[in-house]
């Protein structure tokens, strides 16, 4: 697995004030089937989503989860089918998705609706479940460990700055970048 393309070595959107929280550690392979399962995906209602997160695996996450909150995934997060509702629920719990490597479906998803998701450029080995962690410019810092990031850049990073692709083009009159 390997960065997405349009990756660059600093995260851009990092940009001014720190932000972070509570740690919600997962492995690899993490597939979109297990962030929206089946019976919980069946509403066009991001609100609604965001109620079936994780419920299969970590039900207390979506009562639990407070914006800013970081979802800290081992390689290849978000796998599997290409269901958009996985990033449209993390996304409305406000949540931030840190991994060394994606679904390939799933970033292009996240990107286009706008929800937050860096590559890690370290081993996350040190990182635990339930550890505070804030995205700087330098990375991810949890104590003293920091996690270089990078994110999504140039055109993409526009789209993510924007909260998604229809607000980009809201903002721009059309995807010209």
């Amino acid at each position: 697995m390997s960065a997405p393309p349009h990756v660059t070595a600093r995260a851009p959107h990092l940009a001014g004030a720190a932000r972070g929280g509570r740690v919600w550690r997962f492995g690899s392979h993490v597939s979109t089937d297990v962030i929206t399962p089946g019976r919980m995906n069946i509403s066009t209602d991001d609100a609604e989503l965001a109620q079936g997160c994780f419920a299969e695996v970590r039900p207390e996450l979506r009562a639990q989860a407070q914006p800013g909150d970081l979802i800290v995934a081992d390689a290849n997060f978000g796998c599997g089918s290409s269901r958009e509702s996985a990033a449209r629920a993390l996304k409305a719990l406000g949540l931030v998705v840190v991994a060394p490597s994606y679904g390939s479906i799933f970033y292009r998803n996240a990107v286009n609706i706008g929800l937050p998701v860096y590559v890690a450029e370290g081993a996350l080995t040190g990182v635990a479940d339930g550890a505070t962690a804030t995205l700087t410019n330098d990375g991810m810092r949890i104590g003293n460990l920091v996690i270089p990031l990078s994110g999504a850049s140039g055109f993409l990073a526009g789209i993510v700055a924007a909260g998604g692709i229809v607000p980009y083009v809201s903002q721009n009159g059309g995807l010209t970048p």
